[in-house]
C-alpha cells in the first residue's frame, strides 16, 4: 500500500552494500530517512546522493540516519564505493521488493519519467557538471523515486512518490521536514 503521513512503516528485511538480512526495525533508531532512487549509474541519482552526502552532518546533528535504496546490487556499489567513497548507507534492491512492498511505480513510459521537462533537463544538465555520467543500467529504467521520513517507533512521518525523475524534495527541504516533524 502507499505510504501516508501516520501510516506505519512496514518491516522489511533488505541487503546493505556489505551485510544481508537487515530489518528495519533494526535500523529505525531517531528519525530514519529512506531516500528511494534509481540506480548507482543514473546521472539525477548520482547527483542526488552526492548532495545528500554533502549534508550527512546535518543529518546526523538532528539524530537522524539516512539509507539510499537502490535498484544496484551489492557489486555494483561496492564498485562504486571504491571508486568514490561516501559517507551514505545504501540499500541493494536489485529484486525491488522494497519498491513493490511500498508500491513505488515506474513510470508509464520515459516521457512520463521525464516530466517537467524543464526541471529534468534542468537537472540533468547539474548532473553533467558535477561530471556525473551514465553508468551501468540496472533494474527498470522506468522507476521513479520516493522519499520517506520514518520516527524511531515506525510512524511514517512525511511520504513522497514521485510523479517524474526530478520531482522529489531538496536536501533543504528533508531538513527541514524533519525539524517540523520532530518529536
Amino acid at each position: 500500500m502507499k505510504l501516508k503521513t501516520g501510516d506505519r512503516f512496514p518491516e522489511m528485511t533488505f541487503r546493505t552494500v556489505f551485510e544481508d538480512n537487515v530489518t528495519t526495525g533494526e535500523v529505525l533508531n531517531g528519525t530514519t530517512v529512506f531516500w528511494v532512487l534509481r540506480y548507482i549509474g543514473c546521472p539525477v541519482c548520482r547527483l542526488d546522493i552526492h548532495d545528500i552526502a554533502a549534508h550527512i552532518g546535518e543529518f546526523k546533528d538532528r539524530n537522524a540516519r539516512v539509507f539510499v535504496v537502490l535498484q544496484s546490487d551489492q557489486e555494483h556499489m561496492r564498485k562504486a564505493l571504491q571508486e568514490t567513497p561516501l559517507p551514505l548507507e545504501f540499500i541493494c534492491d536489485p529484486e525491488m521488493e522494497f519498491y513493490r512492498q511500498l508500491e513505488i511505480s515506474p513510470a508509464r513510459n520515459t516521457r512520463a519519467l521525464a516530466g517537467n521537462i524543464f526541471r529534468t533537463m534542468a537537472k540533468l544538465n547539474a548532473a553533467r557538471k558535477q561530471g556525473f555520467k551514465h553508468g551501468d543500467y540496472e533494474g527498470n529504467e522506468q522507476q521513479l523515486p520516493a522519499l520517506f521520513v520514518v520516527a524511531a517507533d515506525g510512524t511514517v512521518r512525511y511520504a513522497h512518490y514521485a510523479a517524474d525523475l526530478a520531482d522529489m524534495p531538496s536536501v533543504k527541504d528533508v531538513l527541514a521536514i524533519i525539524d517540523r516533524t520532530a518529536a
